[in-house]
């Protein structure tokens, strides 16, 4: 530094000695007959004089400049400057001729800073002549906003155009807030949604890092992230609550004794006990000494208490006297049994769930311990588990580990955790119009707010901050809330729940046996051609009321394949009812063939994925390597050398083919299943209605995401669905409302809401069709892909139109 320093003043002496000689050896001072550069002669370099040194240090007074170190001026007498350093403040601007630099400020020491006595014409930013006043506008700026997926907050929607082109479109209520700013700012925002598995602290890092120039979503203010970035005004308050499964609550009353029969079927055991009074008195009113000498009324009294008593096992003070009245008597003994059976059984039930039922009343439950920290699921990086850590675990993670909001509300479902942590106005809109399944309990706790997420010391933090007081106080963000918040779709769930026998308890789908055969017929023919009829076993684990499991084990029994017999709560070493250290059914049986629904499989990917993370390195890297390479090449031959492993790992090491039904399969489960396992998955889609016959895939088939083709025993057709736009001529594949036809399709349903349900069953052209309710699209290899459901675009409408109209009576 100094060096750097010193050599500057060392360029300027030399360049005063210059200026200084320059001077003298132009003066007429000197004449032409005498050289200014004479010195006196001597044998020693340094006895050598200058002989006109004092006419030169006469001149080197006199020498004045601006030297690269400031001005240089001596005076008499003096060997230092007279001024010191001088600096000069420049403004850099386009001109015709390229950069242009145009005095502002010059300071020289002694002394301060002062405009530069030569007028210069400064241009602002803007193209301007007019000084800037007040604050930085975002006027015009274009800016990098990063936003991630929350529902209600961002809600991405995937459109397809006539083209055929998708894109993405979002709505909810930040987009709602980023148009008005666009508006009323004028910014001209660039969206770049975050990716899924992006957690909100890193999303934060984002703009930290100049990778976005600011985020708006349901960020949450804290110390940590304050730190790194700035925030805005809220945008919204925010807190915490408590997300669980619905547990309906058990009402006791005084009269919780007859809660196990329902009114209708008191009303006719009462009907049944005065009807059997009235035949009895009929029978024996002649023949029974105890009747004869009574009167009409005395008669029918005594008879129907003899019918009453007998009912309850009580006895009565007379006995029948005559077939007839002997045959009674049986008959209301029979009864009885019956009354008093079902009566205890359904009044166990009921003090048994009132007794062992599980409820959370809020966070208090949460610190003291009554839920186990394995069944606490938290969202990795996000303020809920700073809270966790900070007031329930004391900085231990024993947590269930949670990456998305969509994983929060799958494992929840699964039953993987009892409960979660979730922010309030979040929690409010999904328990009302997604999962209503799902309620939140309990206080809310740890408030704060969330805001738009900007780089420290921003310049145009001011005119955001403004322009957000403005859109609050005139009451735009309230109406943002009420828009997107306060909303419900889900029914109104009834506070307690009965579980009383009824008259008509007994209700589903009429199946005939013509059904059944119709649907074998296609799964047989699409997938049990690969089947070793001697050797092979099939392992039987799901109810006999999945239509899906029924069908299997009817058709296993017809071709004569050994069947072993489990439970999902003992099929596999994560399954609930398994103990450590025991083997669970599938080591025990060794199972070559096995039917799943999408929730077994995903317990056996985590099984698997734990398994991996707890190897070695080597082990670890060698999976996930030859994982990426079967994925791409499913023909590649790895699995003797690696994967062959897990599957006797997980499904006992002779499993070889999977059907898939019940629900659409995620699409890295279904790779996972196919590459890591070694089977060979056969993914289909029907219901109930059609006797899980629909489509299924064949073992050809390596795409994800699709479910099969039809089966030879029903007829799939798209019917036009004008109000979502999906129609036979889109391209580049037909899609529509997937309508099923064939011997199939079951005659209806049974119950109360037979009526309204049966409207699902049309007939067209005289041809019966089922009507599913799913949007699908057929590809061209004539395979059929899920893409949506007909009641949730109808929500969507409909909320939609809700707006308008509450739009049309503000207006």
């Amino acid at each position: 530094m100094f060096g750097w320093y010193f050599a500057l003043f060392a360029f300027d002496a030399t360049w005063a000695l210059i200026k200084s000689l320059e001077a003298l050896c132009s003066s007429t001072i000197n004449n032409a007959s005498s050289s200014c550069l004479s010195f006196n002669s001597s044998s020693f370099c340094y006895d050598s004089r200058f002989i006109q040194s004092n006419l030169l240090l006469n001149q080197l007074g006199k020498t004045n400049f601006l030297g690269v170190s400031g001005p240089v001026q001596f005076g008499e007498n003096q060997t230092d400057r007279i001024k010191g350093s001088y600096y000069s403040i420049k403004n850099v601007q386009p001109s015709v001729y390229g950069l242009n630099y145009v005095f502002v400020l010059e300071y020289s020491d002694p002394g301060n800073l002062k405009v530069p006595l030569d007028e210069n014409i400064i241009i602002w930013p803007g193209n301007t002549l007019t000084p800037p006043t007040g604050r930085a506008s975002l006027k015009g700026i274009t800016l990098r906003v990063g936003i991630i997926q929350s529902v209600p907050f961002t809600i991405v929607q995937k459109t397809t155009d006539s083209n055929g082109q998708t894109t993405l479109e979002y709505i909810g209520f930040i987009p709602d807030l980023l148009e008005r700013l666009k508006t009323d700012i004028g910014i001209n925002p660039i969206l770049q949604l975050a990716p899924s598995n992006q957690t909100y602290d890193q999303l934060v890092e984002t703009v930290n890092k100049g990778i976005n120039d600011i985020v708006i979503g349901d960020i949450t203010v804290n110390s940590k992230r304050r730190k790194l970035v700035g925030f805005s005004n809220a945008i919204s308050e925010t807190s915490t609550r408590l997300i669980t499964r619905n547990t309906p609550y058990v009402n006791v009353d005084l009269f919780g004794c007859s809660k196990p029969f329902t009114v209708k079927l008191w009303i006719l055991i009462l009907a049944t006990c005065i009807a059997s009074g009235i035949l009895m008195c009929i029978i024996e009113r002649k023949d029974n000494e105890s009747l004869t000498d009574r009167s009409v009324s005395s008669q029918l009294a005594l008879s129907m208490w003899y019918a009453f008593a007998n009912m309850v096992g009580y006895g009565a003070d007379f006995a029948a006297s005559n077939a007839a009245g002997r045959l009674l008597t049986s008959g209301l003994y029979i009864l009885s049994l019956i009354i008093v059976a079902s009566y205890t059984a359904n009044l166990a039930s009921d003090l048994t769930l009132a007794k062992s039922q599980f409820v959370i009343s809020g966070i208090g439950d949460l610190k003291s311990g009554k839920v186990p920290p394995s069944r606490i699921g938290v969202r990795v990086g996000t303020v809920a588990e700073a809270y966790y850590l900070s007031h329930i675990s004391r900085g231990n993670k024993n947590f269930y580990p949670l990456t998305t909001r969509q994983n929060l509300y799958d494992n929840l479902l699964a039953g993987n955790i009892d409960v979660s942590f979730t922010d309030e106005a979040v929690g409010i809109y999904v328990t009302n119009n997604v999962y209503c399944n799902l309620t939140l309990v309990g206080d809310n706790f740890d408030t704060g707010i969330f805001a738009i997420v900007t780089p420290k010391n921003w310049l145009y933090a001011q005119d955001l901050d403004v322009t957000l007081l403005l859109l609050k106080e005139t009451g735009y963000i309230d109406d943002l809330r009420q828009k997107w918040f306060e909303v419900r779709n889900c029914p109104d769930a009834d506070t307690t729940r009965s579980t009383a026998m009824s008259i008509e308890a007994v209700g589903g789908v009429l199946i005939k046996h013509e059904n059944v055969i119709a649907a074998m017929t296609g799964q047989k023919e699409r997938v049990f051609t690969m089947v070793d009829l001697e050797n092979d076993i099939y392992i039987a684990y799901l109810p006999l009321a999945h239509i899906l499991e029924l069908c299997c084990e009817i058709l296993i029994f017809f071709m004569g394949i050994k069947c072993g017999y489990s439970s999902p709560q003992t099929l596999t070493g994560q399954s609930t009812a398994i103990k450590r250290g025991q083997k669970d059914d599938l080591q025990v049986l060794r199972p070559h063939l096995m039917t799943c629904v999408p929730t077994i499989l995903d317990r056996i990917h985590k099984a698997v994925n734990e398994k991996i993370n707890q190897s070695n390195f080597v082990t670890r890297q060698l999976f996930y390597l030859s994982y990426k390479i079967k994925v791409k090449r499913l023909e590649i031959g790895l699995d003797k050398l690696v994967f062959s492993r897990f599957n006797q790992l997980i499904l006992g090491g002779r499993v070889k083919t999977m059907l898939c039904g019940g629900a659409v399969l995620s699409e890295d489960t279904q790779r996972f299943v196919q590459a890591a396992l070694c089977v060979t998955l056969f993914q289909g889609n029907s219901l109930t209605e059609t006797c899980a016959g629909g489509t299924i895939a064949d073992h050809f088939d390596i795409t994800v995401g699709r479910a099969g083709y039809p089966l030879v025993s029903c007829e799939i057709c798209l019917v036009d669905w004008d109000e979502g736009h999906y129609k036979n001529t889109n391209k580049p594949n037909p899609r529509g409302e997937i309508f099923i036809e064939g011997k199939v399709v079951a005659n209806g349903y049974f119950g109360n809401t037979s009526k309204k349900e049966n409207e699902n069953f049309k007939e067209i052209n005289r041809t019966r069709y089922f009507c599913t309710s799913d949007i699908g699209e057929f590809f061209p290899d004539e395979t059929l892909q899920i893409i949506g459901l007909v009641k949730n675009f109808i929500s969507i409408i409909i909320n939609y139109n809700n707006l308008d109209r509450k739009k049309d009576l503000v207006k």
